[in-house]
């Protein structure tokens, strides 16, 4: 590298904001499955809601029914129908009454459906409230509504299967973890390369500046964070390219400075564009994969 070149320099920054261009990327990509995610929850939720709905409705007229001596078998299968598919959107427990009526529990104990009354659920942002078949929301000691989570555990409150809680484990675990991986990586290689360059010099025998630097975090936090310094990007002289302050950019022995290759080589090497779009693309092929259905049981009268 000859240090001393505008051309080269402008070179070496165009590397820089690919390697920037490529995390913004990375953190839209990010910020586009986490809105995916959060339609698919409201999605489920609301499907879940139909369904309790339309089961107590069901508990009602099979209520109605059943004293007069009449076997509504076309009720019973229609609201077996809707059980089935309930259970595999959230965890339910069902209870068999003796006037044909069923009460369904779900997330550790919360009471769902019980006659032709029914709970609901609501969704805001990235969590779940529960409201139950008489009215009360779950929540704390002292009134607080809790968020429902997703988890293995029988407590009240927790998720253990069921598509809810593949969206809300996909949204509060999966992508959080995925994206963090992916903001290491970026703060790694901005460490790595803001070191190399602050042990340098530019053209006019300024010490070397931060070559990235990162504004206040928004969207995917540090993935559209992070920034060419607009100092160097709009002076390439400013890259700090010479090891000795004075040097220009060479030394007496090879004709360029022992600098020069340190910062291109992190760029050209280390963080090669090809190397992060590799990482990237195992962890969208899981996403896209995502698993959609849960180990759900049949809730069928026979």
């Amino acid at each position: 590298l000859n240090a001393e070149s505008i051309s080269v320099r402008q070179e070496v920054l165009g590397y820089a904001e690919q390697l920037v261009d490529l995390f913004h990327h990375v953190g839209d990509t990010f910020s586009a499955l986490r809105q995916d995610a959060q339609d698919l929850l409201r999605f489920r939720v609301e499907e879940v809601n139909a369904l309790v709905q339309e089961i107590a409705d069901l508990n009602r007229e099979i209520a109605r029914i059943t004293p007069h001596g009449y076997t509504p078998n076309d009720l019973y299968d229609e609201r077996d129908r809707l059980l089935d598919r309930l259970a595999q959107l959230v965890d339910i427990e069902v209870e068999w009454a003796h006037d044909g009526t069923v009460r369904v529990l779900f997330a550790g104990g919360i009471l769902l459906v019980e006659g032709e009354n029914y709970g609901t659920l609501t969704v805001d942002g990235e969590n779940v409230y529960a409201t139950d078949a008489h009215g009360v929301p779950f929540a704390d000691a002292a009134g607080n509504p809790l968020p429902l989570q997703a988890g293995s555990s029988s407590a009240p409150g927790v998720l253990a299967r069921g598509e809810v809680a593949e969206a809300l484990h996909l949204l509060s675990d999966v992508l959080p973890a995925y994206a963090a991986r992916y903001e290491s990586l970026l703060r790694g290689l901005a460490d790595a390369v803001n070191a190399a360059h602050r042990s340098g010099f530019d053209l006019e025998g300024n010490p070397g500046e931060d070559l990235f630097v990162f504004a206040p975090a928004g969207g995917s936090g540090a993935l559209h964070a992070v920034f060419v310094n607009p100092r160097i990007a709009a002076h390439p002289e400013g890259l700090a390219a010479a090891r000795e302050a004075g040097a220009r950019g060479t030394d007496a022995t090879h004709g360029r400075s022992p600098n020069s290759r340190i910062v291109p080589s992190l760029l050209l090497h280390r963080t090669a564009p090809w190397r992060i779009c590799a990482y990237e693309t195992p962890t969208r092929r899981f996403l896209a994969n995502w698993p959609r259905t849960s180990n759900a049981r049949n809730f069928s009268r026979r």
